[in-house]
């Protein structure tokens, strides 16, 4: 409970300090700056003065590295609402069973799978196989994914974005 009162005391007085910080108060005894020795004022200290420039420019890269996070370049693994194959996910294991063709030199079985970003405009990109079963397998599941057709996007505060996603290729001997 102290730490929490000492916490909530320093975020309250953390903008005044900030703000006493930028100015000095100078004495009429044993003042050493170039202003008037003999009177009691307030004026603001250069060094303090080229520390507060400083701390505005951090703030400002801050403020633009913000700014290039949300940027469209981000690729995000969870949005609002998330990418879809056209017609569900009953359609999407369609397409990769008709599509799928099962390797000839393999004799064995598994589940590979492959993770891809739907961009903004539904294209699939950056594929790679996250779970792999048998080399053969992984090419077979990447050819099938890298050719699937347009995604509906995914969306972030009601605009399209990047998002990864993860799919399972199952190969079964039938």
């Amino acid at each position: 409970m102290m730490k929490k009162n000492i916490l909530s005391l320093l975020i309250t007085l953390c903008p005044i300090l900030t703000f006493a910080s930028d100015y000095i108060c100078l004495e009429s005894s044993g003042s050493n700056n170039t202003t008037d020795e003999h009177s009691d004022s307030i004026v603001p200290n250069p060094i303090d003065e080229n520390i507060s420039n400083l701390n505005s420019n951090q703030i400002n890269k801050k403020t633009s590295l913000n700014e290039k996070k949300d940027s469209d370049e981000n690729i995000y693994d969870l949005v609002e609402q998330m990418p879809s194959f056209r017609g569900g996910t009953v359609a999407l294991m369609s397409y990769i069973s008709k599509t799928l063709k099962f390797p000839d030199e393999v004799c064995g079985q598994g589940r590979v799978i492959v993770e891809f970003v739907v961009e903004k405009d539904g294209r699939i990109t950056n594929a790679i196989v996250i779970r792999s079963v048998d080399p053969t397998f992984d090419r077979e599941a990447l050819r099938v994914i890298k050719n699937m057709p347009k995604w509906i996007p995914g969306k972030k505060n009601g605009r399209n974005v990047r998002v990864r996603f993860n799919v399972p290729v199952q190969f079964k001997l039938l």
